[in-house]
């Protein structure tokens, strides 16, 4: 897998921006892929002369008045719209006052990339490729769980622009656990308001699944396609969304095929399913786990979670778009086998004291909930008995010199990826919807609605130790729907609430045991060495 990332500026008229469109430009040639991140891109002074253009990936649109020919901003476009892995090498273009804290910046960024390469003015464009090449023959590959073949997705992630007119998709497997008639239940409310048509793909011939689908459409049978076939890309080209409300697990890839896409797919989100729809990579639907009466557990989605999903298609195509954007981008970054493999983890000595708190957020979001993070860090920063680290949510954008001066008990411990954490706090407006590996998992919940309390449970109600908030009414939400009374706790003040959750974390004392661990800083090559000199 031959993907290399970009960081930096490429719209500047310096040495740095055009040794990146450079280095872009040569990579195809050299066998090689290049994405690039707008993340990288500095505030620019408007030049009222020069045309407006428009370059956007999956989070966000940039317009920038510049002089580059339609020929480098479309190389550009390509590079942003590349779904690079994340374990890809990054290489960091900026102007030596600024290189080393731009390297950082992009270490923080990309925490899995197996190398981040700094450029130096004396390095050419193919030195920094064979720089790369090297790289990517030390890191040898990695295949993650659920990952597909890059063959086998080819022709999902080929498909073209989601049509916002196109019919629903749901794929039958069995009938039930599969949640077909949820999704005909939702189709039914919805066409009220909107009369598109439900296409189900029974990807087996079956006599009793056929039937089971046939009674939950009922007198709407003429209304919906059925299609007996296997789930390929050619059903999902004329697509709106695809419905996945499963209530168990049976075949993930067919979930792992529908992210590739690029369709906005609404699927239930919960502990099985939830490594494959985070970072904004579907319309979740919320729901609880309930045990059976064989004792066996199973995921009841909500309706009202279903509803607000598809609502999103159907009255937001735009914002629906862009989440399917982001799944593909997703697949290709997180499920997509043959990717380089990480840095090995350096071990250390066991410790058993001071415990790690581990605090996330959108720490630049000039938010409450980034507000309050600030505040809890510089409340547990205080404190003697507790490590506190920091990292920041994967879609949010770091400024880190601006970091530094609002918050510097902040910049000063933020970590590419933290130790084994006794407490990890997420604490933001936007949830994370995977639990991390921590002994505490405790969840600070603000900007959220009673309303939309729904589409984060199981998380909140069930999966997370703790959720703090500072909203009654949504306390009360969570208790109602099943979290007990002390896993819901007042985030008010700031000593408070350090003082909570270093309490939480005292209590997880480590046992003596080698510790893994990865570095705090990202592994930095400067200039361009042989292989033997790193």
């Amino acid at each position: 897998m031959n993907y290399v990332r970009a960081y930096g500026d490429p719209f500047g008229d310096d040495a740095p921006a055009s040794q990146l469109r450079n280095f872009l430009r040569l990579l195809p040639g050299n066998g090689m892929r290049g994405a690039w991140s707008l993340d990288s891109v500095r505030a620019h002074d408007e030049d009222a002369t020069a045309p407006i253009v428009t370059v956007h990936d999956c989070q966000r649109t940039l317009a920038i008045s510049t002089r580059l020919p339609p020929a480098e901003v479309e190389l550009l476009q390509r590079a942003a719209d590349e779904a690079a892995p994340s374990t890809a090498p990054v290489v960091v273009f900026a102007a030596e006052s600024r290189l080393a804290a731009a390297v950082r910046a992009a270490g923080l960024r990309f925490p899995q990339a197996c190398v981040v390469v700094a450029a130096r003015a004396a390095s050419s464009a193919s030195d920094l490729i064979q720089r790369v090449r090297a790289e990517l023959r030390w890191a040898g590959m990695e295949n993650p769980t659920f990952a597909r073949d890059e063959l086998e997705l080819a022709p999902w992630r080929a498909l073209p622009p989601v049509a916002s007119s196109g019919p629903l998709l749901c794929v039958a497997i069995d009938g039930h656990d599969d949640g077909v008639d949820l999704a005909i239940a939702a189709w039914r409310r919805a066409r009220a308001a909107d009369s598109r048509p439900l296409r189900i793909v029974l990807t087996h011939e079956s006599p009793a699944l056929a039937k089971t689908v046939c009674a939950a459409l009922g007198d709407d049978v003429a209304e919906a396609e059925l299609v007996t076939a296997p789930f390929t890309a050619e059903l999902a080209r004329d697509v709106a969304a695809i419905l996945l409300p499963w209530r168990r697990v049976r075949e993930l890839r067919v979930l792992v095929h529908a992210l590739a896409s690029g369709r906005p797919v609404c699927a239930s989100r919960y502990a099985a399913t939830a490594s494959l729809l985070c970072a904004g990579a579907c319309l979740p639907i919320g729901g609880r786990v309930v045990a059976s009466a064989a004792g066996e557990t199973a995921f009841a989605p909500e309706p009202r979670s279903l509803d607000k999903a598809l609502a999103v298609v159907t009255v937001d195509p735009v914002r629906a778009a862009a989440i399917g954007c982001r799944a593909r981008a997703f697949v290709g970054a997180e499920l997509t086998r043959g990717r380089p493999i990480a840095p090995p983890l350096p071990v250390r000595p066991a410790v058993t004291t001071p415990p790690v708190i581990v605090v996330e957020a959108a720490w630049n979001a000039g938010d409450e909930a980034a507000e309050r993070a600030n505040a809890l860090v510089r409340a547990l920063s205080l404190r003697a008995d507790v490590t506190v680290q920091c990292v920041y949510a994967c879609r949010a954008r770091l400024d880190a010199a601006s970091l530094a001066e609002a918050a510097p008990e902040v910049a000063a411990r933020l970590v590419r990826a933290p130790d084994r954490a006794d407490v990890w706090v997420a604490a933001g407006s936007s949830l994370r919807a995977v639990r991390p590996a921590c002994r505490h998992f405790v969840v600070g919940v603000v900007g959220l609605t009673d309303a939309a309390t729904a589409d984060f449970s199981p998380l909140l109600a069930q999966e997370c130790d703790v959720a703090l908030t500072t909203d009654a009414g949504l306390a009360a939400a969570l208790r109602a729907a099943g979290r007990k009374a002390d896993g819901v706790v007042a985030w008010d003040a700031p000593a408070a609430a350090a003082a909570f959750v270093a309490g939480r974390a005292l209590g997880a004392l480590r046992v003596a045991e080698p510790v893994a661990i990865p570095a705090v800083a990202p592994r930095v090559v400067i200039g361009v060495r042989s292989p033997a000199a790193v």
